[in-house]
Protein backbone atom coordinates (compact mmCIF):
# COMPACT_ATOMS: atom_id res chain seq x y z
CA UNK A 1 0.00 0.00 0.00
CA UNK A 2 2.78 2.50 0.53
CA UNK A 3 3.58 1.75 -3.02
CA UNK A 4 0.52 2.43 -4.21
CA UNK A 5 -0.16 5.75 -2.13
CA UNK A 6 3.34 6.75 -3.47
CA UNK A 7 2.60 6.41 -6.84
CA UNK A 8 -0.49 7.89 -6.63
CA UNK A 9 -0.21 10.65 -4.46
CA UNK A 10 3.67 12.13 -5.49
CA UNK A 11 2.54 15.66 -7.08
CA UNK A 12 6.06 16.84 -8.71
CA UNK A 13 6.40 15.57 -12.14
CA UNK A 14 8.34 12.61 -12.02
CA UNK A 15 6.79 9.75 -14.66
CA UNK A 16 6.43 12.23 -17.73
CA UNK A 17 4.76 15.36 -19.15
CA UNK A 18 1.33 16.45 -16.54
CA UNK A 19 -0.83 15.45 -19.20
CA UNK A 20 0.69 11.56 -19.42
CA UNK A 21 1.29 11.53 -15.39
CA UNK A 22 -2.21 13.07 -14.73
CA UNK A 23 -3.45 10.21 -16.88
CA UNK A 24 -1.59 6.87 -15.06
CA UNK A 25 -2.15 8.56 -11.76
CA UNK A 26 -5.95 8.82 -12.21
CA UNK A 27 -6.39 5.69 -13.84
CA UNK A 28 -3.29 3.58 -13.93
CA UNK A 29 -4.55 1.47 -11.04
CA UNK A 30 -8.55 1.02 -12.54
CA UNK A 31 -6.86 -0.19 -15.87
CA UNK A 32 -4.43 -3.03 -14.33
CA UNK A 33 -7.41 -4.51 -12.27
CA UNK A 34 -6.92 -7.46 -15.56
CA UNK A 35 -3.46 -6.58 -16.58
CA UNK A 36 -1.16 -7.62 -14.00
CA UNK A 37 1.76 -6.51 -16.07
CA UNK A 38 0.73 -2.62 -15.58
CA UNK A 39 0.30 -3.30 -12.10
CA UNK A 40 3.36 -4.34 -11.80
CA UNK A 41 4.75 -1.53 -13.89
CA UNK A 42 3.42 0.57 -11.17
CA UNK A 43 4.35 -0.72 -8.07
CA UNK A 44 8.02 -1.01 -9.75
CA UNK A 45 8.27 2.75 -10.61
CA UNK A 46 7.19 3.73 -7.35
CA UNK A 47 9.29 1.10 -5.52
CA UNK A 48 12.83 2.47 -7.88
CA UNK A 49 10.95 6.00 -6.95
CA UNK A 50 11.33 5.52 -3.70
CA UNK A 51 14.86 4.07 -3.91
CA UNK A 52 16.26 7.21 -5.16
CA UNK A 53 14.68 9.25 -2.91
CA UNK A 54 15.71 7.01 0.00
CA UNK A 55 19.03 4.66 -1.20
CA UNK A 56 19.64 4.09 2.56
CA UNK A 57 16.31 2.07 2.42
CA UNK A 58 17.59 -0.41 0.72
CA UNK A 59 13.89 -2.91 0.64
CA UNK A 60 12.29 -0.31 -2.60
CA UNK A 61 15.40 -1.32 -4.57
CA UNK A 62 14.84 -5.08 -3.62
CA UNK A 63 10.79 -4.45 -4.42
CA UNK A 64 11.46 -2.33 -7.73
CA UNK A 65 13.48 -5.35 -8.88
CA UNK A 66 11.02 -7.98 -7.90
CA UNK A 67 7.70 -5.74 -9.41
CA UNK A 68 9.80 -5.31 -12.75
CA UNK A 69 11.09 -8.51 -13.74
CA UNK A 70 7.03 -9.42 -13.13
CA UNK A 71 5.72 -6.65 -15.24
CA UNK A 72 8.58 -7.67 -17.93
CA UNK A 73 7.64 -10.74 -18.13
CA UNK A 74 3.90 -11.12 -18.09
CA UNK A 75 4.61 -8.02 -20.48
CA UNK A 76 6.44 -9.79 -22.91
CA UNK A 77 4.14 -12.52 -22.72
CA UNK A 78 1.27 -10.72 -23.79
CA UNK A 79 2.90 -9.26 -26.67
CA UNK A 80 4.32 -12.47 -27.96
CA UNK A 81 1.83 -15.30 -27.67
CA UNK A 82 -1.74 -13.23 -26.59
CA UNK A 83 -1.24 -9.86 -28.41
CA UNK A 84 -5.39 -10.19 -29.83
CA UNK A 85 -6.70 -10.55 -26.40
CA UNK A 86 -4.73 -7.84 -25.20
CA UNK A 87 -5.72 -4.42 -23.21
CA UNK A 88 -4.11 -1.61 -25.35
CA UNK A 89 -4.74 1.28 -22.56
CA UNK A 90 -2.83 -0.68 -20.13
CA UNK A 91 0.17 -2.50 -22.61
CA UNK A 92 0.61 1.37 -24.02
CA UNK A 93 0.87 2.44 -20.23
CA UNK A 94 3.32 -0.67 -19.73
CA UNK A 95 5.29 0.29 -22.39
CA UNK A 96 6.20 3.29 -20.84
CA UNK A 97 6.55 2.72 -17.26
CA UNK A 98 9.20 -0.31 -18.73
CA UNK A 99 10.73 1.91 -21.08
CA UNK A 100 11.84 4.25 -18.15
CA UNK A 101 12.50 1.53 -15.66
CA UNK A 102 14.77 -0.03 -18.52
CA UNK A 103 16.59 3.34 -19.12
CA UNK A 104 17.42 3.25 -15.49
CA UNK A 105 19.08 -0.39 -15.14
CA UNK A 106 21.10 0.86 -18.10
CA UNK A 107 24.63 1.50 -15.52
CA UNK A 108 23.33 -2.36 -14.08
CA UNK A 109 22.93 -3.75 -17.77
CA UNK A 110 26.36 -1.60 -18.84
CA UNK A 111 28.30 -2.46 -16.04
CA UNK A 112 29.22 1.20 -17.44
CA UNK A 113 31.46 -1.07 -20.08
CA UNK A 114 32.81 0.90 -23.38
CA UNK A 115 30.33 -0.39 -26.15
CA UNK A 116 31.08 -3.52 -27.78
CA UNK A 117 29.51 -5.81 -30.04
CA UNK A 118 27.40 -7.14 -27.37
CA UNK A 119 26.75 -3.87 -25.45
CA UNK A 120 25.10 -1.48 -27.71
CA UNK A 121 22.80 0.73 -26.61
CA UNK A 122 19.39 -0.84 -27.62
CA UNK A 123 17.99 -3.09 -24.60
CA UNK A 124 15.96 0.22 -23.48
CA UNK A 125 15.35 1.43 -27.09
CA UNK A 126 14.06 -1.92 -27.00
CA UNK A 127 12.08 -1.92 -24.18
CA UNK A 128 9.70 0.94 -26.34
CA UNK A 129 9.11 -0.88 -29.45
CA UNK A 130 6.19 -2.70 -27.96
CA UNK A 131 3.98 0.71 -28.77
CA UNK A 132 5.24 -0.11 -32.96
CA UNK A 133 3.24 -3.23 -32.34
CA UNK A 134 0.55 -2.20 -30.56
CA UNK A 135 0.01 0.47 -33.00
CA UNK A 136 0.21 -2.21 -35.95
CA UNK A 137 -2.84 -3.87 -34.20
CA UNK A 138 -6.32 -3.37 -35.57
CA UNK A 139 -8.28 -4.50 -32.68
CA UNK A 140 -5.79 -2.22 -30.30
CA UNK A 141 -5.59 0.64 -31.95
CA UNK A 142 -8.79 1.09 -31.82
CA UNK A 143 -9.52 0.52 -28.20
CA UNK A 144 -6.89 3.37 -27.62
CA UNK A 145 -8.59 5.77 -29.76
CA UNK A 146 -11.85 5.30 -27.35
CA UNK A 147 -9.79 4.80 -24.20
CA UNK A 148 -7.90 6.44 -21.10
CA UNK A 149 -4.89 6.58 -23.00
CA UNK A 150 -6.55 8.87 -25.49
CA UNK A 151 -4.71 11.84 -24.57
CA UNK A 152 -1.43 10.30 -24.43
CA UNK A 153 -1.73 8.42 -27.62
CA UNK A 154 -2.15 12.38 -28.85
CA UNK A 155 0.31 13.36 -27.01
CA UNK A 156 2.88 11.28 -28.76
CA UNK A 157 1.31 12.03 -32.05
CA UNK A 158 1.38 15.79 -31.27
CA UNK A 159 4.45 17.47 -34.07
CA UNK A 160 6.36 20.06 -32.46
CA UNK A 161 7.44 22.35 -35.13
CA UNK A 162 10.63 24.08 -35.59
CA UNK A 163 11.23 27.23 -33.62
CA UNK A 164 11.06 30.30 -34.90
CA UNK A 165 14.52 31.56 -33.53
CA UNK A 166 17.07 28.15 -33.88
CA UNK A 167 20.07 28.18 -31.16
CA UNK A 168 22.87 28.28 -33.91
CA UNK A 169 24.96 25.19 -32.34
CA UNK A 170 21.92 23.06 -32.64
CA UNK A 171 21.12 23.89 -36.17
CA UNK A 172 24.81 23.69 -37.24
CA UNK A 173 24.96 20.32 -35.83
CA UNK A 174 21.78 18.73 -37.46
CA UNK A 175 22.48 20.54 -41.15
CA UNK A 176 26.40 18.90 -40.54
CA UNK A 177 24.32 15.73 -39.25
CA UNK A 178 22.41 15.51 -42.49
CA UNK A 179 25.13 15.80 -44.85
CA UNK A 180 27.28 13.54 -43.34
CA UNK A 181 24.85 10.61 -43.24
CA UNK A 182 24.43 11.02 -47.21
CA UNK A 183 27.84 10.17 -47.80
CA UNK A 184 29.06 7.54 -49.86
CA UNK A 185 25.17 6.16 -49.42
CA UNK A 186 24.61 4.41 -52.86
CA UNK A 187 22.05 6.00 -55.17
CA UNK A 188 19.84 2.36 -54.41
CA UNK A 189 20.25 2.37 -50.92
CA UNK A 190 17.07 3.14 -48.55
CA UNK A 191 18.45 5.73 -46.18
CA UNK A 192 18.04 4.88 -42.69
CA UNK A 193 18.91 8.13 -41.42
CA UNK A 194 17.49 11.23 -42.79
CA UNK A 195 13.51 10.86 -41.52
CA UNK A 196 15.04 9.73 -38.39
CA UNK A 197 17.25 13.07 -38.36
CA UNK A 198 13.96 15.29 -39.17
CA UNK A 199 11.79 13.56 -36.55
CA UNK A 200 14.39 14.09 -33.84
CA UNK A 201 15.21 17.91 -35.49
CA UNK A 202 12.32 19.49 -33.55
CA UNK A 203 13.27 17.87 -30.20
CA UNK A 204 17.18 19.46 -30.46
CA UNK A 205 16.51 22.65 -31.73
CA UNK A 206 13.53 23.40 -28.74
CA UNK A 207 14.22 23.43 -25.11
CA UNK A 208 13.52 20.84 -23.31
CA UNK A 209 10.92 20.88 -21.14
CA UNK A 210 8.51 18.36 -18.99
CA UNK A 211 5.88 19.69 -21.56
CA UNK A 212 7.38 17.87 -24.42
CA UNK A 213 9.10 14.56 -22.74
CA UNK A 214 6.38 12.31 -23.71
CA UNK A 215 7.78 13.29 -27.55
CA UNK A 216 10.97 12.42 -26.27
CA UNK A 217 9.88 8.83 -25.34
CA UNK A 218 8.02 9.12 -28.84
CA UNK A 219 10.88 9.38 -30.64
CA UNK A 220 12.31 6.13 -29.35
CA UNK A 221 9.01 4.46 -29.90
CA UNK A 222 9.40 5.26 -33.59
CA UNK A 223 12.46 3.93 -34.42
CA UNK A 224 12.63 1.94 -37.36
CA UNK A 225 14.30 -1.84 -37.16
CA UNK A 226 16.99 -0.83 -39.41
CA UNK A 227 17.96 2.13 -37.83
CA UNK A 228 18.11 0.05 -34.57
CA UNK A 229 20.06 -2.54 -36.34
CA UNK A 230 22.42 -0.12 -36.81
CA UNK A 231 22.68 0.95 -33.82
CA UNK A 232 23.44 -2.86 -32.56
CA UNK A 233 26.41 -2.79 -34.95
CA UNK A 234 27.64 0.30 -33.33
CA UNK A 235 27.05 2.28 -36.74
CA UNK A 236 28.71 5.72 -36.43
CA UNK A 237 26.36 8.16 -37.96
CA UNK A 238 23.41 6.04 -35.98
CA UNK A 239 24.98 6.77 -32.95
CA UNK A 240 26.05 10.01 -33.69
CA UNK A 241 21.77 10.94 -33.79
CA UNK A 242 21.53 8.91 -30.69
CA UNK A 243 24.22 11.52 -29.06
CA UNK A 244 22.27 14.01 -30.09
CA UNK A 245 19.16 12.96 -27.89
CA UNK A 246 21.12 11.64 -25.04
CA UNK A 247 22.84 15.09 -24.76
CA UNK A 248 19.48 16.84 -24.87
CA UNK A 249 17.14 14.12 -22.58
CA UNK A 250 18.69 15.47 -18.72
CA UNK A 251 17.46 19.16 -19.60
CA UNK A 252 14.60 17.74 -18.69
CA UNK A 253 14.92 17.02 -14.79
CA UNK A 254 12.71 14.22 -13.87
CA UNK A 255 14.65 11.64 -11.70
CA UNK A 256 15.24 8.39 -14.45
CA UNK A 257 16.75 11.62 -17.00
CA UNK A 258 20.12 11.87 -16.08
CA UNK A 259 20.69 8.41 -16.94
CA UNK A 260 21.28 9.78 -20.29
CA UNK A 261 24.72 11.42 -19.08
CA UNK A 262 25.62 7.73 -19.06
CA UNK A 263 25.08 6.74 -22.52
CA UNK A 264 26.32 9.85 -23.46
CA UNK A 265 29.91 9.02 -22.51
CA UNK A 266 29.92 5.28 -23.46
CA UNK A 267 28.80 6.28 -27.06
CA UNK A 268 31.60 9.36 -26.68
CA UNK A 269 34.46 7.12 -26.06
CA UNK A 270 33.47 5.15 -28.47
CA UNK A 271 32.93 7.24 -31.06
CA UNK A 272 36.12 9.45 -29.77
CA UNK A 273 38.41 6.30 -31.68
CA UNK A 274 36.90 6.49 -35.09
CA UNK A 275 38.91 7.77 -37.80
CA UNK A 276 36.57 9.55 -40.23
CA UNK A 277 37.83 12.98 -39.35
CA UNK A 278 33.95 14.25 -39.71
CA UNK A 279 32.99 12.10 -37.16
CA UNK A 280 35.10 13.78 -34.87
CA UNK A 281 34.01 17.13 -35.51
CA UNK A 282 30.73 16.48 -35.14
CA UNK A 283 31.56 14.88 -31.87
CA UNK A 284 33.25 17.86 -30.49
CA UNK A 285 30.13 19.68 -31.35
CA UNK A 286 27.73 17.82 -29.73
CA UNK A 287 29.73 17.93 -26.23
CA UNK A 288 29.74 21.73 -26.82
CA UNK A 289 25.95 21.60 -26.21
CA UNK A 290 26.15 18.53 -23.61
CA UNK A 291 23.13 18.82 -21.12
CA UNK A 292 23.37 22.83 -21.81
CA UNK A 293 20.22 24.70 -22.06
CA UNK A 294 20.59 27.32 -25.43
CA UNK A 295 19.40 29.86 -22.96
CA UNK A 296 22.37 30.15 -20.75
CA UNK A 297 24.95 28.92 -22.79
CA UNK A 298 27.58 30.99 -23.07
CA UNK A 299 29.59 30.23 -26.21
CA UNK A 300 29.98 33.10 -28.86
CA UNK A 301 29.15 30.60 -31.73
CA UNK A 302 27.40 31.47 -34.18
CA UNK A 303 26.19 29.18 -37.41
CA UNK A 304 28.66 30.98 -39.49
CA UNK A 305 31.50 29.95 -37.36
CA UNK A 306 30.66 26.57 -36.53
CA UNK A 307 28.75 25.10 -39.52
CA UNK A 308 31.10 26.22 -42.63
CA UNK A 309 34.02 24.26 -42.15
CA UNK A 310 32.09 21.01 -41.08
CA UNK A 311 29.74 21.15 -43.81
CA UNK A 312 32.02 22.55 -46.12
CA UNK A 313 33.74 19.32 -45.08
CA UNK A 314 30.79 17.05 -45.94
CA UNK A 315 30.15 18.42 -48.98
CA UNK A 316 33.50 18.05 -50.21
Amino acid sequence: MELVDHFIDYTDLWIGSNTSQGVIQRHGFEMALDAEYLLHAMLACSAKHLSYLHPEVKKYDVAATLHYTRSLQAYSAQLCYDLERGNANAMLATSGLLAKLTFINTPTMSGNRPLAADNGPTAWIRSMQGVRTIMSTPRLRAQLEGGFMLPILQKYREPISLPETKPPLETCIIVALKQLCVIDMPSRTLDPYTAVIDRLEPLVLHQPTHDNVDQYMSWVAGLEPTFIELLERNDSRALLILLCWCAKLPLIKQWWTSVARIEFRRISVHLSSAVDPLVQELLSLVAECEFQSPNVRQTGLTADKVAKPVVAAALG
